[in-house]
């Protein structure tokens, strides 16, 4: 079945994992900060983090296995969206531009 025959929410190239582990994420100016990766896909990323980062910024993702058998990994990923979770914690939408060796 192609994609018009999915519902809405189906309507995506890759298929979102839920996955709650640890990232870090560098800036350009190369201050690091500790959060959260919720789910993930071949294309992006939704972090949550006490950081709030313009719409555009180039952010450094490592993704931090909980398991001794995960693999980390590390991104180039762009702020798409941003939106204010709670007082002090931003639900970042990222889009993958590259992954790291």
């Amino acid at each position: 079945m192609g994609l018009s025959g999915q519902a809405y929410s189906e309507k995506r190239n890759f298929r979102r994992m839920k996955i709650d582990t640890i990232v870090c994420v560098t800036n350009q100016a190369g201050q690091n900060f500790e959060g959260i990766c919720k789910d993930l896909s071949g294309a992006g990323m939704l972090i949550e983090i006490d950081q709030q980062f313009p719409i555009g910024t180039e952010l450094n993702v490592k993704i931090v296995p909980t398991k001794p058998s995960g693999t980390a990994f590390s991104t180039t990923a762009e702020v798409a969206r941003v939106k204010s979770h709670s007082p002090g914690l931003y639900t970042i939408g990222l889009m993958i531009r590259e992954i790291h060796e």
